[in-house]
C-alpha cells in the first residue's frame, strides 16, 4: 500500500502527496473528536462506516 502512490505519481510529486495527506488528517482529527463528543456512538459509527463504502 505504501508503494502504490510512488508508482502511480512518480517520485517528484510524492512529498506534496504526503504533505497533503498530513494536512487533511490534521484537519479531520479534531472534527472527528468533536463528533465523538457530540453524537451517540451508534449513530457516529454508522455514519463513518457508511463513508467508507
Amino acid at each position: 500500500m505504501r508503494d502504490r502512490p510512488g508508482a502511480a505519481l512518480g517520485s517528484i510529486p510524492l512529498p506534496w502527496f504526503y504533505l497533503t495527506i498530513s494536512i487533511v488528517m490534521l484537519t479531520l482529527v479534531p472534527v472527528f473528536g468533536w463528533a465523538v463528543a457530540r453524537f451517540r456512538r451508534r449513530r457516529l459509527l454508522g455514519a463513518v462506516h457508511g463513508l467508507s463504502r
